[in-house]
């Protein structure tokens, strides 16, 4: 009777676990571009992790709208560094606002809308954009897997006419990631640090989760032994139980702000106490698509992350060098 119980349990388990990838695959649009073709020079970001996608194209002085707040730019006062120097008409562009004013994108009359293909959150957009024949692309959103971002700059690079650009950035990107993967199988599991991955949004800290997703498997990429999945607790002394259970040997901290360093409990992490915490690097502070753990800047990262778990293995990689080579050749632009 108990091994009939058991087997009804795996069968239970293994349908619910069907059943919630069938309904998480059910809320994704298939991304590729739609009403084109376009000439890409009035663009309009309406999901804001997909910008560093026009930057790859060398497009970004052609966007003329975008989620101004969540893109972090105030037109109040002066553009940042990075994007008065790559993009300084977004200095003239429209506020299209976090939940896109439809009135107001078609107002500029854009050719080309980069949106995301999870429908529960931007599916009546994109319906908008299907019925009024402007050209857009649903991309996935960026806590996806590593071949889904290489599948949206190649998608985006297509539509665009820009595939000598970004094809030339994956091409670099599945290098670094070659040259970590070579090294690391090398290297027993034993000797893999445990490292976690400190984010925060909304006053809450972030350990794991679809924000993370993304950098934290970059994190194992690299020879890191990572935080097993699962939901946050929403209190910091919650998370900091996690942690202190957890007691990883290196912290990467990917936050914004610094409001956990107040926390008397942070200093009496292993990791802190022996100043092995490192704050992932951004070109401009101000500009969060340069930080090194998102999509676009994420090769580094993952090259970055490499010499911090392992920098006996990777300490013939220089990193001011690959930051040059990459800006220069796929942020810089025309």
């Amino acid at each position: 009777m108990r091994d009939f119980y058991k087997i009804i349990y795996i069968i239970f388990i293994y349908f619910f676990a069907i059943s919630y990838t069938f309904a998480e695959e059910k809320n994704k649009q298939e991304f590729c571009l739609k009403n084109g073709p376009t000439k890409s020079q009035r663009i309009v970001i309406a999901h804001p992790p997909t910008v560093g996608l026009i930057y790859i194209c060398g497009l970004s002085n052609n966007i003329i709208g975008c989620p101004m707040r969540s893109m972090g730019i105030n037109i109040a006062r002066k553009l940042d560094t990075f994007y008065s120097t790559l993009s300084p008409n977004l200095a003239n562009a429209v506020d299209v606002g976090a939940n896109v004013n439809y009135e107001t994108l078609l107002s500029i009359k854009p050719d080309l809308v980069v949106s995301s293909n999870v429908i529960s959150s931007y599916g009546s957009l994109n319906e908008m954009l299907e019925n009024s024949k402007i050209p857009y692309i649903a991309v996935p959103t960026m806590d996806g897997s590593l071949e889904d971002w290489f599948e949206s700059v190649r998608i985006i690079g297509e539509a665009t006419n820009r595939t000598d650009k970004t094809n030339k950035y994956i091409d670099y990107y599945k290098k670094c990631v070659e040259i970590v993967e070579s090294r690391i199988k090398n290297i027993p599991l034993e000797k893999h640090p445990k490292v976690a991955l400190i984010n925060t949004h909304g006053g809450y800290m972030i350990l794991r989760g679809s924000r993370t997703k993304f950098f934290r498997n970059l994190m194992k990429i690299a020879g890191a032994k990572i935080l097993e999945d699962g939901e946050d607790p929403s209190s910091f002394s919650k998370c900091a139980e996690i942690l202190f259970e957890f007691e990883p040997e290196i912290i990467i901290d990917d936050s914004r702000s610094n409001e956990f360093y107040n926390s008397d409990w942070f200093k009496h992490l292993k990791a802190v106490k022996e100043g092995r915490i490192y704050k992932t690097p951004q070109d401009d502070k101000q500009s969060w698509v340069t930080n090194w753990s998102q999509p676009t800047y994420s090769c580094l990262g993952l090259l970055w992350m490499a010499k911090i778990f392992h920098p006996e293995v990777f300490n013939d990689i220089d990193m001011e060098k690959e930051h040059k080579y990459f800006f220069e050749t796929f942020i810089k632009g025309e």
